[in-house]
């Protein structure tokens, strides 16, 4: 017979139940893949698929986050900073770059929104920057995970479910997985996921820059919408 610490490891590894991946993509679909009927790139097209996208999810029982930090959990305040920080590192030089008072670009959005969807307490942030020449608009999940999912749960074919569209798949920005479908007006056709812990392999002393991913020290984060020039400046 096995040791108890043994058999009580082996019980609880038997008791995890497989991650939900169905119905948190299911909630990323009712929430994300509605935007603008404006085409991608025209005037007010970003700001008005942030709009919908917040709409949205307070429709389908997304709370917001509050911004107080005596009123979030460890795990709130850990998603809200962790939130913060990848808006900026991604966009906030953009923002600011070679630009004076009121004719900076502004970041749009900036919404984090918690739910429980099956077990699993999830985060939805809406992002997005908009100019002449550039545009980006995200509607993102993210799951904090750290309760011993070690591999991606996504595949193509749990994307292809929920999407019903033929599926191109290519390696997105910082190695995540882009799946992208024939683009119908008003709708999403872009997904990205990433996932783990170790993306910040960078280091002041040294010049090797092992593995990036501004989203990966999250767990998994889903990311729809559209990106126009850059992802990251």
């Amino acid at each position: 017979m096995a040791p108890l610490p043994a058999l009580m490891l082996m019980t609880a590894a038997a008791a995890q139940s497989p991650y939900p991946t169905d119905a948190v993509l299911h909630e990323l679909a009712k929430t994300c893949f509605t935007r603008s009927a404006k085409s991608p790139g025209s005037p007010g097209f970003v700001a008005e698929s942030i709009e919908s996208w917040k709409k949205s999810a307070l429709a389908n029982g997304w709370l917001p986050l509050p911004d107080g930090t005596f009123l979030n959990s460890a795990n709130d305040q850990a998603a809200r900073y962790g939130i913060e920080a990848l808006n900026h590192s991604l966009f906030g030089n953009f923002a600011r770059s070679g630009r004076k008072g009121p004719s900076d670009v502004p970041l749009l959005g900036g919404d984090i929104f918690k739910k429980h969807v099956a077990g699993r307490t999830l985060y939805l942030s809406i992002f997005g920057i908009e100019e002449k020449s550039v545009w980006v608009s995200e509607c993102r999940i993210h799951d904090l995970l750290g309760d011993g999912i070690s591999e991606n749960p996504i595949a193509s074919r749990d994307i292809g479910k929920i999407v019903q569209h033929r599926l191109g798949k290519k390696r997105g920005p910082f190695g995540s997985d882009r799946y992208r479908w024939e683009a119908t007006q008003g709708t999403i056709s872009e997904i990205d996921i990433h996932f783990g812990f170790d993306g910040w392999g960078i280091s002041p002393f040294s010049k090797e820059v092992r593995k990036f991913d501004p989203y990966a020290p999250y767990g998994l984060t889903i990311v729809a919408g559209s990106h126009r020039a850059i992802v990251v400046n």
